[in-house]
């Protein structure tokens, strides 16, 4: 069975609307097994050049809401 864990409130830079990112971790977890979901099942990668960020599969960057 893998695990969840939230990850925090994000917002979506180029809409302004707000979602939250949950962090998928498989029973056999190693490091790099991880992914990471929005609350409506959208796939996200880590975006490289800011690791507090996150990039949808569309192109659109979701930052944190401090």
């Amino acid at each position: 069975m893998s695990s969840t864990s939230v990850i925090g409130q994000f917002k979506n830079q180029s809409t302004g609307t707000t979602c939250t990112v949950i962090k998928l971790i498989p029973t056999n977890a190693r490091p790099g097994n991880e992914c990471y979901v929005t609350d409506e099942a959208e796939y996200l990668e880590l975006d490289p050049t800011d690791p507090n960020n996150f990039k949808m599969a569309s192109g659109e960057v979701l930052i944190p809401l401090y």
